[in-house]
């Protein structure tokens, strides 16, 4: 088991942390799944349940459908590489073993490149290649693009069926990944393409704890979030680095997604106890690298929920979003 050796947290301020602001784009949110800023590009799913690229005020069909039943993700990667989604009979079809259809395209066009069936697709470097997860099998497949070659990773998991891995993918082809241990805890594993090695990274001690990771790929830089499910646990959450380094400790609850960029690392702290009267009880942090400083972006009594498209960092608290400058 490592030991994490150093804290780097400065709590001061300095005029080069960032703000929020709020978009004053009016976005329909019900139907909007994507969206670029300057120039201004958005995916959205019409009443049929076609999906539907809109870019200089022309809206094009990119995947039709004839039935309403339907629902696409769309994941914007760094530059002009998107992911698609598309889960068939997404309200009448509950199953834990679904394969979702997955797309891959570039921003703005209209033509889509057929990746296979699975859930929860990445697009990795640069788009050269692709992973996702097959649920029945239990399998997570990394394909590269140029010709085809797929790779396959059986994952531990007795414990949850409704479990997705988290996955990055480096540039010496080290697949990271977590999965769930033989007592029932989360660890996270390496997995050499090339070499087919398989090393232990880190393994929780409990089965109340959850990993969050982002990959920072400008840096080749994976950080993790370490986290308590248990209100009542008194135990420290964490995000840290693969060399053990810790960038952050709090008594309270981290919740939500870890977002990286190559300027820091945003996440949302909880103060699920001992809130005094009036104070808020969602924090949106930034830590940023190069002063390795903490600032606090936004305080809301609704939980944020923050999502990155195309290396850009948002939050939505409820019918507002908000973009980090």
């Amino acid at each position: 088991m490592h030991i994490i050796t150093k804290l780097l947290l400065i709590t001061t301020s300095f005029s080069s942390f960032s703000n929020i602001k709020l978009l004053d784009v009016k976005f329909n949110l019900n139907n909007l799944k994507s969206f670029q800023l300057d120039p201004i590009i958005t995916y959205q799913q019409n009443n049929k349940g076609s999906l539907q690229v809109t870019k200089n005020t022309k809206t094009k069909d990119i995947i039709k459908s004839k039935n309403d039943d339907v629902h696409f993700l769309v994941k914007l990667s760094h530059g002009n590489k998107v992911g698609v989604e598309r889960i068939n009979n997404y309200i009448s079809e509950l199953r834990f073993d679904k394969k979702n259809d997955l797309y891959f395209t570039l921003l703005g066009s209209k033509e889509v490149e057929k990746i296979g069936k699975g859930k929860n697709l990445k697009v990795h470097l640069n788009a050269e290649y692709f992973s996702f997860f097959e649920p029945s099998a239990k399998k997570i497949i990394v394909k590269k693009r140029s010709n085809q070659l797929e790779y396959s990773i059986r994952i531990n998991n007795i414990w949850n069926p409704y479990f997705q891995p988290s996955v990055a993918l480096d540039d010496s082809l080290n697949l990271y990944f977590t999965e769930y241990s033989a007592k029932g805890s989360l660890q996270i594993i390496s997995y050499n393409l090339k070499s087919k090695k398989k090393k232990l990274i880190k393994k929780l001690k409990s089965i109340n704890k959850k990993f969050n990771i982002c990959f920072i790929e400008d840096k080749q830089k994976i950080l993790i979030m370490e986290y308590e499910l248990d209100f009542l646990t008194k135990t420290k959450s964490l995000i840290y680095d693969l060399y053990n380094t810790k960038y952050y400790e709090t008594d309270y609850k981290l919740t939500g997604a870890l977002e990286c960029t190559e300027k820091g690392f945003y996440f949302i702290k909880e103060k699920n106890k001992n809130l005094a009267r009036g104070e808020q009880r969602f924090e949106l942090l930034e830590y940023q690298f190069n002063n390795s400083s903490l600032n606090t972006l936004k305080k809301s009594n609704f939980l944020p929920s923050l999502f990155k498209q195309n290396n850009k960092v948002f939050v939505q608290i409820e019918k507002n979003i908000f973009e980090v400058i």
